[in-house]
């Protein structure tokens, strides 16, 4: 399935590219994939055989007629026809991934103990992208056993100023001065 997945992508990515609109379509992926996360009963609904087709399609034309180009529209649609909408977010990630290979952005992950807002998340990104030398674009994922702070992965660097972290060096240090 995943192999499928990657089909789907790839084709989206392809398009775009011959386009020349890979970051407009990354966009409105990005925008349509918030929209899709947020409402699993949505891939339902476009999933549901139950419902005509063209009902299905009008859906999707109704939501997104003024919001998405016409190729991007018509993918959903293939998507719909051909039994793969479920598999919907995972093709989006990996159309994003693509794009941004293609872009020279890397992706990291900050974990937070409280789901951080979006200008959080911007400020947070240019001020390592700076650092870093390279564009970076962050998922944030919840991680309650943080206690507080920040966890910041990229590229398999862990940057880890959570309280958890700071209580468990500190564990460690007394435990190598008890040694003493």
């Amino acid at each position: 399935m995943k192999r499928i997945n990657l089909n789907f992508a790839n084709a989206l990515y392809h398009i775009a590219l011959e386009k020349n609109q890979i970051v407009q379509f990354k966009d409105e992926a990005i925008l349509v994939l918030d929209l899709f996360e947020s409402n699993s009963n949505f891939i339902k609904l476009l999933d549901c055989q139950f419902i005509d087709i063209n009902k299905r399609y009008e859906v999707v034309d109704a939501i997104f007629k003024d919001v998405l180009n016409l190729d991007f529209l018509n993918f959903i649609k293939v998507l719909i026809l051909s039994h793969f909408i479920n598999n919907f977010v995972q093709i989006l990630n990996n159309f994003i991934d693509f794009c941004n290979q293609n872009l020279n952005i890397r992706k990291g992950i900050i974990y937070s103990v409280n789901k951080l807002d979006h200008d959080t998340i911007e400020s947070l990104s240019n001020v390592l992208s700076n650092k870093i030398g390279y564009q970076l674009y962050f998922e944030n994922k919840i991680d309650s056993s943080l206690i507080g702070g920040l966890k910041i992965a990229i590229d398999g660097h862990i940057y880890d100023n959570s309280l958890k972290y700071q209580l468990h060096q500190l564990h460690q240090h007394l435990i190598s001065k008890k040694e003493l």
